[in-house]
């Protein structure tokens, strides 16, 4: 039979959301009374009021970030949006090992760096061991005194040694569509479970039809949300600031705010995202203050919070600074 799409791998994803279904038993999802288990959502806040729940949500490992997300959900998608070389990928790598660190299973697809490179900045962020050291020739990690290694190389086994054990797995492939990645994370709940999925970054993906790139956008937004609540995990996305984000407050001088229509092919992730995060930190001034502004919630409370960018290290550090 001749389909628009037809290729081997829908029909690959098809089966895999049958078997998926009988897995988990899943039944058609029927209306239902709007009084149904409310007891059970009042027991649940005060559980969480008392502090004898955790929070839901994966939390982020950033104390600042989750007084004001509350955590990642399961079925909602976080766009995450800054300029180039602000430090998404850092960000989200980042975020990706303490998530994991916390035994939750991560699936972290990197449409922009390689395995190779991903690698340097896990250990680099958890050895805290400049990140150069893996890119320029001559710059020692590895030096005797006295017969002992000095305690950088240490630091760095010591987090290879973590590293190897936390549940975080790293896909590269180059050209990666929504249905792939469907596949991919279908296949990873059925065989190890999984928590969270990263895509870094949707200017990268890969549509899965041909046509008008808002119509393309707007294919993978509805694809990405329904890859989410189909598999009840939260799922974060990078996506790119165009130039206009770049101006600066006449009167101060400091960088504006972004805004939700400034994010490159906004229209429906915008619209369907349940919450956007936008990184904002001076990089024409090298600074290191990073602000986490969370412009868009459904749920929760927008505003921002203050972290700390390492960036020879690739690791993003907790503040008091609050903007």
């Amino acid at each position: 039979m001749s389909r628009d799409l037809g290729t081997a791998q829908e029909l690959v994803e098809e089966a895999q959301a049958a078997i998926y279904a009988l897995a988990e038993g899943t039944e058609d999802v029927l209306p239902e009374l709007a009084g149904v288990d409310m007891d059970k959502e009042i027991e649940l806040a005060l559980e969480l009021s008392r502090g004898e729940r955790a929070t839901p949500g994966l939390t982020t490992g950033w104390r600042p970030v989750d007084e004001l997300v509350g955590g990642l959900y399961p079925g909602e998608v976080t766009v995450l949006a800054a300029r180039t070389s602000v430090g998404k990928s850092s960000f989200t790598l980042d975020l990706s090992r303490r998530i994991a660190e916390q035994g939750k299973v991560v699936l972290y697809c990197s449409l922009e760096m390689r395995r190779s490179a991903l690698r340097h900045k896990l250990l680099s962020a958890k050895a805290n061991v400049d990140s150069r050291a893996f890119r320029r020739t001559g710059h020692k990690i590895e030096m005797l005194q006295d017969g002992e290694m000095l305690p950088a190389l240490d630091r760095l086994w010591d987090a290879e040694a973590v590293l190897r054990e936390i549940p975080l797995h790293l896909w590269d492939k180059v050209r990666v569509t929504p249905l792939d990645l469907r596949v991919r994370a279908r296949q990873m709940k059925m065989d190890t479970g999984l928590d969270l999925v990263v895509v870094d970054y949707v200017g990268k993906l890969t549509p899965d039809t041909r046509g008008e790139r808002h119509e393309q956008h707007a294919e993978m937004s509805r694809a990405l949300g329904e890859l989410a609540g189909d598999l009840e995990i939260p799922l974060i996305v990078c996506a790119q600031l165009n130039r206009d984000s770049d101006r600066r407050n006449k009167e101060t001088g400091k960088m504006a705010t972004p805004l939700l229509s400034q994010i490159r092919d906004s229209g429906r992730w915008e619209e369907d995202a349940h919450q956007v995060i936008f990184l904002q930190r001076d990089v024409a001034e090298q600074g290191r203050s990073t602000e986490i502004i969370v412009a868009k919630s459904r749920m929760g409370e927008t505003g921002t919070r203050g972290l700390s960018f390492q960036y020879e290290y690739s690791r993003f550090d907790s503040t008091d600074e609050r903007f």
